[in-house]
């Protein structure tokens, strides 16, 4: 990997920048070149080629504001939100699938050492003894052409003769062995599927299903309309309260994988994001038709966001989507229609759904009929969600309440791009507050990642993150 020294410039502060490799090849992909912090840190510029008019700008799972673009769009300025010192993934997306990656190490640089003494020049070796040239052998004389011969007469063409007749017809064969399965296909959209609140849509090689109950405590009819009813807002074409049915997430494949005893030890793969789907009726549905009436050649596809107010009305988080169609309208009930949004990205390491605030808050809520005590391994969540443990599938589901969700949305961002993976777990039980045995789960990774329910108000909201294991023993 190349490394870069940013030009301090104008800034006391300086950035060490390692350049990743595009996210697609083609005539006016973006290009990072150069990024550089200020020195009260608050602004973060930018510099390179192909930004476009109206980048959308992330670092380390941030969607950056007050994002602006010279003429050229070779510079752009964003507001820089306060990060504790490290490494961070910059990633400038200029439209469809048009994005650059950039990494940035958040620190002061140190002052530069002194420059050492120059050492002396070695002494010139001595030139080796040019060798004699070898005798040039004689060329031989070409030899004759030749003469061209003539070309023959064609011959008569010949009668045609009689017809065949017809051969018996053999005995049918015997029928063939049954051929090996092949893979299975990538996933396809999920098309019309609307699952319980408490299911989770599986892709199963050929189709989407609504697979096995996971977690607990959700209402079983869905939609629940006084508590998922929130703002939506779709870039140039609409902006209202819906009903959300469908809630933002993305699945990531699981390659099965061994240790050399025979232990499992699977990987993640590529990663396929669930279609929102919601329903609506208001004066914007002509909008919301025209929406997906529209060439999509034409039209492009939209970014949208779902917005999360507290019951005062403020913005407490948002989830933004990226690369969205609306495929599907469909008759829903009390006179509303359906809508399907879906990411048109296929299958990538690319994760079209971000939180547009960050993280949850780490904080501790223990409901003794439901939660169970965890803790993994360098990721902070908070330590009482609702567990179920799949030991055939080898899966841990846990369910947690928007003020415990914590890092569960980044270490499944970052899973899902192949930047982490592996790590190990703990389910503990628990008498009155104290410890009274533990199970140890090891090379665990997120496989699933979704927003559920309760988007009216935070206080509602449900986050689920299923989790992959390799072995589990007792601790």
């Amino acid at each position: 990997m190349r490394r870069i020294l940013a030009k301090c410039l104008r800034f006391a502060a300086c950035l060490v920048l390692a350049a990743v490799p595009a996210l697609a090849q083609g005539r006016g992909q973006p290009v990072v070149t150069t990024a550089v912090i200020s020195a009260d840190g608050s602004v973060l510029a930018v510099s390179g080629s192909n930004f476009g008019s109206n980048p959308l700008v992330s670092l380390g799972g941030y969607v950056l504001g007050g994002v602006g673009v010279n003429p050229q769009g070779t510079a752009l300025s964003a507001l820089m939100p306060a990060l504790a010192p490290g490494s961070y993934q910059l990633v400038v997306t200029a439209g469809g699938n048009r994005s650059a990656a950039f990494e940035i190490t958040v620190g002061a640089q140190g002052a530069a050492g002194a420059t050492g003494a120059q050492g002396p020049a070695g002494a010139d070796g001595a030139d080796g003894a040019d060798g004699a040239p070898g005798a040039t052998g004689p060329q031989g004389p070409p030899g004759a052409t030749g003469p061209t011969g003539a070309q023959g007469a064609a011959g008569p063409t010949g009668a045609q003769g009689p017809q065949g007749i017809p051969g018996v017809q053999g005995a049918t064969g015997e029928q063939g062995a049954t051929g090996p399965q092949g893979p299975a296909g990538a996933a396809g959209p999920l098309t019309g599927l609307t699952c319980l609140v408490n299911q989770v849509p599986k892709w199963d090689g050929e189709a989407w299903a609504c697979g096995g109950t996971q977690g607990v405590g959700f209402s079983p009819v869905f939609p629940d309309t006084s508590n998922n009813t929130v703002l939506l807002e779709i870039d140039g074409v609409f902006q209202g309260n819906v009903v959300i049915t469908g809630g933002p997430g993305f699945q990531i494949e699981r390659i099965p994988g061994f240790l050399p005893d025979g232990r499992h030890s699977d990987s993640p793969g590529l990663n396929v994001e669930f279609p929102l789907i919601f329903e609506y009726a208001g004066d914007d549905a002509p909008a919301l038709q025209q929406f997906h009436d529209s060439d999509p050649a034409v039209e492009g596809n939209r970014p949208a966001s779902v917005v999360v107010k507290a019951l005062s009305g403020m913005e407490v988080f948002r989830w933004n989507i990226f690369e969205l169609r609306l495929t599907h309208i469909e008759p829903a009930s009390e006179g509303r229609k359906r809508y399907t949004l879906e990411v048109q990205a296929p299958p990538d390491n690319i994760v079209w759904v971000q939180s547009g605030t960050g993280d949850f808050p780490v904080q501790s809520s223990n409901n003794l009929a439901t939660d169970t005590r965890i803790e993994v391994e360098g990721i902070q969540l908070g330590p009482y969600p609702v567990v179920e443990v799949d030991t055939t599938n080898r899966t841990v589901t846990l369910t947690f309440d928007y003020i415990e969700g914590g890092e569960s949305w980044g270490w499944a961002y970052t899973t899902a791009q192949g930047l982490d993976h592996n790590r190990n777990m703990s389910i503990i039980q628990e008498t009155n507050g104290m410890e009274t045995s533990r199970t140890n789960y090891y090379e665990v990774f997120p496989i699933l990642f979704q927003h559920v329910t309760g988007f009216g108000q935070p206080e509602k909201v449900k986050l689920r993150l299923v989790i992959a294991y390799g072995w589990a023993e007792l601790g």
